[in-house]
């Protein structure tokens, strides 16, 4: 059991942030028994050799729990505050901000992005004099072009500038993202199509991406606990979860860091993720004061090609998902309009995908799930 101070101190920080009225059901400690108890979850961790966990799961529209298991690093437990990588799960809170801005009447999903990129236009080619590239298809995956993923950079590495990255330029150590596929026709993931999208928010806000977003979509949240700091001296911010290998050990330098802000740069808790589904989840229900628009969230929720949304992937129940893979970090975010539901769990070791897998299997089993 947590000792009592820690329990009211982490039932303080968390009742700061709920709506009221929500404070009363919010369970902070794992079940005694079950799939979702401490123990269950502690062997689940030991046997993919993940270190820790955090979960935090939506009911009946309002945070329900928030259950954190094993380690943030050597000798320090996971708590709700901790923050961990969201890696790809980033896109989601990206397409969030440009669906905002197509909102405000800045921009439009089937505009080319070209349009609105100022200071760096993606090349032209035989591909894109047939076809323009388009926002929507940059959200979707559609917009046929390079590099699925990034490896990001150890603390001690030069960063390069989003322009760097754009064009493969060292010190990047990714390939210049360009059109190599017909845009509009097939889904080819593409980290590299969302990271042409940091430069449209930029571009079309007149703001550094991490300002851009804090604005759009971070702060009308009260997502509180989440940033895009990539400096190394966030290592000794013990807040922060550290990144662990497939053997459960620390990787070297701690984390790496992710200029690629759109595509992986969030950190963030599970706590504050729910925020961003449940804020799609209420556009989707029209309900007072929605995030967005009902018709923009039925357009993000609306898959365009195998079954990839605008910064999502929905099933054939409409259930909306986005996993998170960055090097030493896993995690999921998924949630369910119809019935008001949402989890996200997040961990801090290579082998968190399958983990993750997982207790989304549990939480359904044990909220009682369609």
């Amino acid at each position: 059991m947590v000792n009592i101070n820690r329990r009211v101190a982490v039932s303080g920080l968390i009742a700061a942030s709920l709506p009221s009225g929500a404070v009363a059901r919010l369970m902070i400690e794992p079940p005694d028994g079950g799939p979702l108890s401490a123990t269950a979850v502690g062997e689940l961790l030991a046997q993919y050799k993940v270190p820790g966990a955090s979960l935090a799961i939506v009911q009946q529209g309002e945070l329900a729990a928030t259950y954190c298991y094993g380690e943030a690093r050597t000798g320090k437990p996971v708590v709700p505050s901790t923050l961990f990588q969201a890696a790809s799960i980033s896109k989601t809170i990206n397409a969030m901000a440009i669906l905002k801005l197509v909102a405000r009447g800045r921009i439009a999903l089937n505009d080319p992005v070209n349009q609105h990129l100022a200071s760096w236009k993606l090349p032209s080619n035989a591909l894109t004099e047939k076809t323009a590239v388009t926002i929507r298809m940059l959200l979707s995956h559609t917009g046929g072009t390079t590099v699925s993923g990034f490896a990001g950079y150890p603390p001690s590495a030069p960063l390069p500038s989003l322009e760097q990255v754009l064009d493969g330029k060292s010190p990047a150590n990714s390939d210049p993202i360009r059109v190599a596929w017909p845009p509009g026709q097939d889904f080819r993931y593409s980290g590299g199509g969302t990271t042409i999208l940091q430069q449209l928010v930029i571009d079309v806000t007149g703001y550094d991406y991490p300002t851009a977003v804090e604005r759009l979509v971070l702060d009308p949240l009260g997502m509180k606990r989440s940033d895009y700091v990539q400096q190394p001296d966030v290592l000794s911010r013990t807040e922060r979860a550290l990144a662990h290998g497939p053997d459960g050990s620390p990787n070297p330098g701690g984390f790496r860091t992710h200029p690629e802000f759109a595509a992986a740069g969030l950190w963030t808790t599970p706590s504050d993720l729910v925020r961003a589904a449940l804020a799609i989840i209420n556009s989707r229900r029209a309900r007072p004061s929605a995030f967005l628009p009902q018709e923009l969230a039925q357009a993000m929720l609306t898959p365009v090609a195998q079954q990839s949304g605008l910064g999502v992937f929905v099933d054939s129940k409409g259930v909306f998902s986005h996993p998170g893979s960055n090097i030493g970090y896993r995690g999921l975010l998924a949630g369910d309009p119809e019935a008001e539901q949402a989890m996200v769990v997040m961990t801090d070791g290579d082998n968190g995908e399958k983990f993750c897998a997982e207790i989304r299997r549990r939480v359904a089993e044990t909220f009682r799930w369609r």
